[in-house]
């Protein structure tokens, strides 16, 4: 049923910051993606199983540790990454989902599904940087 009266929707304040496992032999560095593969945080590829979570906070390094070893800390919100110069997302895509190539770049299509959302197209720069809203 429609609201009829003002409501109080509560927020979770702690919702832009994550602390969640890192995948084994692997560091993240701090600015770069950071996406979920099989339950474990590892920096931001072209892998279609992949989930964009954000930006990371810190470096962190599990090079030499086992799955789960440490935890990198994410965090939600608007960006600025690289433009894909092969694939580039163009103004028109803004408002769209743009999607992950590297730790450091989007790029404007799946490549037949080989590539995970990065976010929505928040904004374009001058300089054709891209400013994604993770999701």
């Amino acid at each position: 049923m429609s609201l009829t009266a003002p409501r109080a929707t509560n927020e979770m304040l702690t919702a832009r910051h994550r602390s969640l496992p890192m995948a084994a032999n692997t560091k993240l560095w701090q600015g770069s993606i950071a996406m979920l593969v099989n339950g474990l945080v590892q920096p931001g590829s072209a892998i279609a199983a992949g989930i964009a979570l954000g930006c990371a906070d810190f470096t962190a390094d599990n090079s030499t540790g086992a799955a789960g070893a440490i935890n990198a800390n994410v965090k939600r919100g608007v960006f600025n990454y690289a433009n894909a110069a092969a694939d580039p997302v163009l103004a028109a895509q803004v408002g769209q989902v743009c999607y992950v190539l590297d730790d450091q770049t989007v790029a404007a299509t799946s490549a037949a599904n080989s590539r995970p959302v990065a976010g929505k197209v928040f904004n374009l720069d001058a300089d054709g940087s891209v400013w994604v809203e993770f999701i």
